[in-house]
């Protein structure tokens, strides 16, 4: 069955080998794809001004994921980013491109080398940062680093913005959800055919009328640059810094937004003595604020994660792209369930079925 792509049950022992799982990927690359990253040098004019093909090293694959591929590479004494995309893509590469433009002082993120596109390909070169993730040093180190996080984090929201960009996050999270437009007639046809699917569509359908009525309440002042994927794999440290990497999901938001998400990411929305620290840490004038007020955005935030999670679920039955960090969605199920839980019900069967039911492990 297609679901076979997908474990649904996870023991509560592969729970703590999940950064054993979620590194676990195949980092050698094929000829075909060593020579489709030097044609790239080759063909882009800009590029091949900087980079002479035949003088790149060390091309190693960094990550894989639905969009692009990344691969770092050195060139002389430096190392490098490349993010390789298709033609189509590049809407991301060069939103990454000019809000990392736009922080450069800060010294928070990778430096933005250069963005281009061709005919059926895309791309986005920084500087690689050297450092050791969440994922792979384990969340212990980072709760006791979390000044050094909510002061990162803080610094990063110091750069404000004129406009929101709420509507059209909402609509790129929203629009995933799209199979129909998104995927062939074909494929499509497939996936109606997989359990639950229909389902899970009117739970899609009833996420995103719940979400855009409860943000109708919300302030669009106050806006800034905002991570919004704060995953653990997309914080690294490196002695006493903390640097943030990956900011194609980078939007001009409410910093409350980017609070919220992260505390879900990160899990702290399931330690309040923690959440509350970090609030602390970040800013202690607007603390008794923030507490009051984050409830209600992380309460939105779940609901986009649980869309998500619905979405990447059969998007990885149908492309069986990218299996390794399956363990990933589990593990934000399982923060996420007791919010599901007491808010949706109803929906419990259905999800505990695709996602497993986490709580009889515990």
């Amino acid at each position: 069955m297609l679901e076979d792509n997908l474990k649904s049950n996870l023991s509560f022992s592969e729970l703590f080998q999940g950064r054993l799982i979620s590194e676990t990927i195949d980092v050698s690359i094929s000829r075909v794809e060593l020579d489709q990253i030097k044609f790239i040098f080759e063909d882009h004019f800009k590029l091949s001004r900087l980079f002479k093909s035949d003088k790149l090293s060390n091309i190693t694959l960094v990550d894989r994921n639905f969009l692009y591929d990344s691969f770092k590479f050195d060139y002389g004494e430096l190392t490098y980013l490349i993010k390789i995309g298709d033609e189509e893509d590049n809407y991301l590469f060069k939103r990454e491109f000019d809000f990392l433009e736009k922080i450069q002082e800060d010294e928070l993120a990778p430096k933005p080398m250069i963005n281009g596109v061709g005919k059926d390909y895309s791309f986005l070169i920084t500087s690689y940062e050297f450092g050791q993730s969440i994922n792979q040093i384990g969340k212990s180190e980072l709760f006791s680093n979390l000044k050094t996080l909510a002061s990162s984090l803080k610094l990063l929201h110091e750069n404000k913005e004129e406009t929101s960009e709420l509507n059209y996050f909402l609509d790129l999270c929203f629009s995933q959800g799209s199979f129909e437009e998104i995927l062939s007639e074909d494929l499509f046809n497939e996936l109606s055919g997989v359990k639950n699917f229909k389902k899970c569509q009117l739970i899609l359908k009833e996420l995103q009328d719940l979400i855009r009525l409860q943000i109708k309440s919300f302030s669009d002042s106050n806006t800034s640059i905002c991570h919004m994927n704060l995953t653990e794999s997309n914080i690294l440290m490196r002695g006493p810094m903390i640097k943030f990497i990956n900011f194609d999901k980078s939007f001009s938001l409410n910093p409350l937004w980017d609070l919220a998400i992260t505390s879900i990411y990160l899990d702290l929305t399931n330690y309040p003595k923690l959440e509350s620290k970090f609030l602390m840490h970040y800013s202690k004038e607007d603390y008794d604020y923030n507490c009051e007020a984050l409830p209600a955005y992380k309460d939105v935030c779940f609901k986009i994660c649980l869309h998500g999670l619905i979405c990447a679920y059969y998007f990885k039955i149908i492309t069986k792209v990218n299996q390794h960090d399956t363990y990933k969605m589990y593990k934000l199920y399982e923060t996420i369930r007791p919010l599901i839980h007491n808010e949706f019900p109803v929906f419990l069967e259905v999800l505990d079925e695709m996602f497993g039911d986490f709580q009889k492990h515990i």
